[in-house]
Protein backbone atom coordinates (compact mmCIF):
# COMPACT_ATOMS: atom_id res chain seq x y z
CA UNK A 1 0.00 0.00 0.00
CA UNK A 2 1.32 3.42 -0.88
CA UNK A 3 1.32 5.83 2.03
CA UNK A 4 -0.53 9.02 1.08
CA UNK A 5 -1.99 12.04 2.77
CA UNK A 6 -5.26 13.49 1.52
CA UNK A 7 -7.05 16.70 2.27
CA UNK A 8 -10.79 16.57 2.04
CA UNK A 9 -13.70 15.21 4.00
CA UNK A 10 -15.23 11.96 5.18
CA UNK A 11 -18.48 11.29 3.36
CA UNK A 12 -19.57 8.14 5.21
CA UNK A 13 -18.62 4.90 6.87
CA UNK A 14 -20.29 1.77 5.51
CA UNK A 15 -20.69 -0.95 8.14
CA UNK A 16 -22.29 -4.36 7.68
CA UNK A 17 -21.96 -7.79 6.14
CA UNK A 18 -21.59 -6.80 2.47
CA UNK A 19 -21.88 -3.97 -0.03
CA UNK A 20 -25.53 -4.88 -0.47
CA UNK A 21 -26.29 -5.15 3.23
CA UNK A 22 -24.76 -2.35 5.22
CA UNK A 23 -25.57 0.78 7.23
CA UNK A 24 -24.24 4.21 6.29
CA UNK A 25 -22.84 6.25 9.17
CA UNK A 26 -22.79 9.95 8.29
CA UNK A 27 -21.54 11.64 11.47
CA UNK A 28 -17.87 10.62 11.42
CA UNK A 29 -15.62 13.52 12.42
CA UNK A 30 -12.25 11.83 11.91
CA UNK A 31 -10.55 8.51 11.23
CA UNK A 32 -6.92 7.51 11.41
CA UNK A 33 -4.99 4.28 11.22
CA UNK A 34 -1.49 2.92 10.97
CA UNK A 35 0.15 -0.33 10.00
CA UNK A 36 1.85 -2.11 12.89
CA UNK A 37 4.77 -4.30 11.86
CA UNK A 38 6.92 -5.56 14.69
CA UNK A 39 10.57 -5.94 13.74
CA UNK A 40 13.23 -7.08 16.19
CA UNK A 41 16.95 -7.64 15.64
CA UNK A 42 18.25 -11.16 15.26
CA UNK A 43 21.20 -11.21 17.64
CA UNK A 44 24.27 -13.44 17.85
CA UNK A 45 26.51 -13.66 20.91
CA UNK A 46 29.68 -12.93 18.88
CA UNK A 47 28.47 -9.84 16.99
CA UNK A 48 27.71 -6.23 17.90
CA UNK A 49 25.47 -5.64 14.90
CA UNK A 50 22.34 -7.68 14.24
CA UNK A 51 22.74 -10.68 11.95
CA UNK A 52 19.33 -9.94 10.48
CA UNK A 53 15.80 -8.95 11.35
CA UNK A 54 12.95 -11.02 12.70
CA UNK A 55 9.86 -9.64 10.99
CA UNK A 56 6.79 -10.69 12.89
CA UNK A 57 3.16 -10.29 11.98
CA UNK A 58 1.58 -7.04 10.83
CA UNK A 59 -1.85 -5.56 11.32
CA UNK A 60 -3.69 -2.24 11.26
CA UNK A 61 -4.79 -0.30 14.33
CA UNK A 62 -6.68 2.96 14.45
CA UNK A 63 -9.63 4.95 15.67
CA UNK A 64 -12.55 6.98 14.39
CA UNK A 65 -14.68 9.58 16.14
CA UNK A 66 -18.45 9.95 15.83
CA UNK A 67 -20.60 12.82 17.03
CA UNK A 68 -23.09 10.40 18.58
CA UNK A 69 -22.98 6.79 19.73
CA UNK A 70 -24.08 4.33 17.08
CA UNK A 71 -26.21 1.30 17.97
CA UNK A 72 -25.05 -0.67 14.91
CA UNK A 73 -21.39 -0.28 15.88
CA UNK A 74 -22.16 -0.88 19.54
CA UNK A 75 -23.73 -4.24 18.63
CA UNK A 76 -20.28 -5.32 17.36
CA UNK A 77 -18.54 -4.13 20.55
CA UNK A 78 -20.50 -5.82 23.31
CA UNK A 79 -19.45 -5.24 26.92
CA UNK A 80 -20.71 -8.73 27.79
CA UNK A 81 -19.17 -10.90 25.05
CA UNK A 82 -16.27 -11.03 22.64
CA UNK A 83 -16.31 -8.36 19.96
CA UNK A 84 -17.71 -9.55 16.64
CA UNK A 85 -15.76 -8.97 13.42
CA UNK A 86 -17.32 -6.50 10.99
CA UNK A 87 -17.26 -8.21 7.59
CA UNK A 88 -17.75 -5.03 5.57
CA UNK A 89 -16.18 -1.75 6.71
CA UNK A 90 -15.53 0.89 4.05
CA UNK A 91 -14.57 4.54 4.50
CA UNK A 92 -15.80 6.80 1.70
CA UNK A 93 -14.36 10.26 1.37
CA UNK A 94 -13.50 12.89 -1.17
CA UNK A 95 -10.48 15.13 -1.62
CA UNK A 96 -10.71 18.91 -1.82
CA UNK A 97 -10.98 18.66 -5.63
CA UNK A 98 -13.93 16.23 -5.15
CA UNK A 99 -12.00 13.11 -6.18
CA UNK A 100 -13.67 10.14 -4.46
CA UNK A 101 -11.53 7.95 -2.17
CA UNK A 102 -12.47 4.65 -0.57
CA UNK A 103 -10.61 2.55 1.96
CA UNK A 104 -11.76 -1.03 2.65
CA UNK A 105 -10.76 -2.83 5.83
CA UNK A 106 -10.48 -6.61 6.16
CA UNK A 107 -10.76 -8.44 9.48
CA UNK A 108 -12.15 -5.31 11.17
CA UNK A 109 -12.93 -5.51 14.89
CA UNK A 110 -13.79 -2.82 17.44
CA UNK A 111 -11.49 -3.06 20.47
CA UNK A 112 -13.21 -0.47 22.68
CA UNK A 113 -15.18 2.76 22.75
CA UNK A 114 -14.15 5.94 24.57
CA UNK A 115 -15.82 9.29 25.07
CA UNK A 116 -14.01 12.60 24.74
CA UNK A 117 -14.70 16.27 24.25
CA UNK A 118 -13.48 17.87 21.03
CA UNK A 119 -11.76 21.24 20.67
CA UNK A 120 -15.09 23.00 20.27
CA UNK A 121 -16.50 21.36 23.40
CA UNK A 122 -18.63 18.82 21.54
CA UNK A 123 -18.85 15.26 22.83
CA UNK A 124 -17.21 12.65 20.61
CA UNK A 125 -17.34 8.86 20.78
CA UNK A 126 -14.02 7.33 19.77
CA UNK A 127 -14.09 3.77 18.45
CA UNK A 128 -10.69 2.04 18.65
CA UNK A 129 -10.24 -0.73 16.09
CA UNK A 130 -7.93 -3.41 14.72
CA UNK A 131 -7.92 -4.95 11.25
CA UNK A 132 -5.86 -7.39 9.20
CA UNK A 133 -5.21 -4.83 6.46
CA UNK A 134 -6.64 -1.88 4.55
CA UNK A 135 -6.77 -1.32 0.79
CA UNK A 136 -7.40 1.88 -1.11
CA UNK A 137 -9.65 1.97 -4.12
Amino acid sequence: MTESTYQGRIVKLEVGVSGGSHTDILNCKSIKWRKVHTITPQLLPSSKTPAGWLQSHSWVEGEFALQTKNTVLDSYASHYADAAPILYFVVTGETTDRTPKTFSFTGFIIANVEQEFGASGEALFVYKFLAYYVTEG
